[in-house]
């Protein structure tokens, strides 16, 4: 069944095209891509010690 969502969010924004090429979200390191913060908690794991 298809169903037609009331809150139009599209509506809401005076330009739908504003957001992007956005970043979406990030641990305070910008667009760069690369963070020491890990989301799952554990110790973010690089290649030297996954062959280790």
């Amino acid at each position: 069944r298809f169903v037609v969502p009331s809150a139009h969010r599209e509506d809401a924004m005076s330009d739908a095209f504003a957001e992007r090429s956005g970043c979406g979200f990030s641990f305070g390191s910008g667009c760069s891509g690369s963070s020491d913060t890990n989301m799952f908690g554990a110790k973010k794991a690089n290649r030297r010690d996954v062959l280790k």
